[in-house]
């Protein structure tokens, strides 16, 4: 083990392979289910959360980006000014 870091338990050390082949099996009506729509829509949809919240945040960081940017210029037209008056 490396030093700093942690080990992660195993949540179902007692799961046999074949049962894991089975729920994966067992999750293919739900899957196929959600095909057309997928295709559709161009994704699954546990990633339009993902999406939704990525674009979000890329709105955010555009607003606050565009008001610093304002706040600088600001800034600097007032300095600009003042030292100019001197």
């Amino acid at each position: 083990m490396i030093a700093g870091s942690q080990t992660i338990p195993v949540p179902e050390p007692e799961l046999r392979p074949e049962e894991m082949i089975a729920r994966a099996e067992a999750l293919i009506p739900a899957i196929r289910s959600e095909q057309d729509e997928s295709e559709r829509r161009e994704f699954h949809e546990d990633q339009r959360v993902y999406g939704l919240a990525t674009g979000m945040t890329d709105a955010a960081e555009t607003v606050l980006y565009a008001f610093g940017r304002e706040y600088l210029e600001r800034a600097t037209q007032r300095s600009t000014a003042a030292s100019g008056s001197r």
